[in-house]
């Protein structure tokens, strides 16, 4: 899934739910968003963003943060990946193009 376009210095949220294949909700033992982008001096770097589960009773969301600060505009490919089983699960996958023009500088 490619979503709308994001600027450089955004910081960048996720939030899902897990479902089992009966469409039931499920809280696996943890999660992460597996980042792939283009470092400032045009690299391909990988980063795993570990997801935060729910916060308070009735919550069944589990979200991330990543600053893309650092990033070179690009496209950025992500993965959401259940952990804590004996195989990880994929759970969804998607895509946004980072802008930036030269009023928004890089920052570290």
């Amino acid at each position: 899934m490619l979503t709308a376009p994001i600027y450089r210095g955004t910081t960048v949220q996720w939030s899902t739910t897990f479902y089992d294949l009966n469409k039931n909700i499920v809280q696996p033992t943890g999660a992460a968003i597996h980042l792939q982008y283009l470092d400032a001096d045009g690299n391909i770097e990988t980063a795993t963003v570990e997801m935060t589960g729910p916060l308070s009773p009735g919550d069944v969301q589990w979200t991330a943060l990543w600053d893309s600060r650092g990033a070179y505009p690009s496209r950025v490919s992500w993965s959401i990946h259940t952990e804590g089983g004996a195989v990880p699960y994929g759970v969804e996958d998607g895509a946004f193009d980072l802008l930036a023009n030269n009023a928004n500088l890089e920052t570290f």
